[in-house]
């Protein structure tokens, strides 16, 4: 039988596709997790991760259809301030999961923490997701190349948060690192009492200029240059009223707009 399998010319074909796809694309798979043995058991965690909430009696998963990404289960952040802390892993340069927000409650103020250490003490942050899907839906975020362990930290309103199918890759094709654009910049805290912060989680440096209007479409700071960073960038806007506004990113013909609010 296992002769036939290599003189079968259907099954060569499909070989010599699948290894020619995957040697053009160069992409290879660094970390894949997808909770597929995990049952709410302190034991079930995955080797060499960390994950704060785990219940069986009120489950920390979902299996139901449609909860899951490839294959259930899926982890349930289910409490707020709920994490999980990846294993270590080698030089990545992207991230992606699936992620879907619970339930007819679940609120716009749900928000999913997402950060990265070189050395497991300081951590820096990879992105801050504050309009949660309530679909199933994969996303995909650069990663620095340094990053050996990622934090996701879910704040918790109203409602749940299932995640799965989180993988990390790397592309051995270039050694060329991506500059950032105005839509890869993310913003956080959000709400704040002014003072955010603008996150590059690429490593070149981008000048772009920042405008805010209110929600009337009046520019209430003058317009200005600002050189994003690798990582953290402050930005004060604390001389504005509590309220809605509108921060734009421009750099040439791109442009990315965030909703922020201030609060105090």
């Amino acid at each position: 039988m296992k002769n036939k399998i290599f003189t079968c010319p259907k099954t060569i074909l499909f070989l010599f596709l699948f290894i020619i796809h995957y040697a053009a694309a160069a992409q290879v798979i660094t970390m894949t997790q997808g909770f597929d043995s995990y049952d709410g058991s302190l034991p079930s965690v995955p080797a060499g991760w960390r994950i704060v909430w785990n219940s069986t009696s009120s489950p920390s998963y979902y299996a139901s259809t449609n909860n899951y990404g490839a294959s259930a289960p899926s982890y349930k952040f289910g409490v707020d301030a709920d994490s999980i802390i990846t294993g270590s892993f080698a030089t990545s340069d992207s991230l992606s999961f699936w992620i879907k927000g619970q339930g007819a409650t679940f609120s716009d103020a749900d928000t999913l923490t997402i950060l990265w250490t070189a050395d497991s003490i300081t951590w820096h942050v990879l992105a801050y997701l504050d309009s949660l899907p309530i679909v199933g839906t994969n996303m995909q975020f650069p990663v620095d190349p340094s990053a050996v362990r990622l934090l996701f930290i879910f704040t918790k309103y109203y409602g749940n948060l299932a995640i799965d199918d989180i993988i990390l890759t790397h592309d051995t094709s270039t050694g060329i690192i991506e500059k950032a654009t105005p839509a890869d910049i993310t913003l956080f805290p959000n709400p704040s009492n002014g003072n955010f912060v603008l996150n590059n989680p690429n490593t070149a440096i981008r000048n772009f200029k920042i405008t805010v209007t209110d929600i009337l479409g009046n520019e209430v700071i003058n317009p200005f240059d600002m050189p994003i960073h690798q990582s953290q960038n402050p930005i004060q806007l604390s001389s504005l009223k509590d309220g809605i506004y509108f921060l734009r990113i421009l750099e040439g013909t791109e442009s990315t707009v965030k909703k922020v609010a201030i609060r105090r």
